[in-house]
């Protein structure tokens, strides 16, 4: 299981959640963890790759790979 220190949370979002959001990825099994830099050409948070987005991306990848998820 992934091992993040920030809650997580899952649940419905609006398109102006989306825009208020300091990070957004999305996660799919076919291109494991994409982040989300612009919507409808606004930048979400400061338009770069966020700390959370990053860890995730690491920590999946790892998985991918046969490691243990720490």
């Amino acid at each position: 299981m992934l091992s993040l220190t920030v809650p997580i949370e899952e649940r419905d979002f609006t398109h102006a959640d989306l825009l208020r959001a300091s990070e957004v990825f999305l996660a799919a099994s076919g291109k494991e963890v994409v982040p989300v830099a612009r919507i409808d050409g606004v930048p979400v948070g400061n338009g770069a790759v966020g700390s959370v987005t990053k860890e995730v991306m690491r920590q999946f990848a790892g998985y991918t790979k046969g490691e243990e998820w720490k």
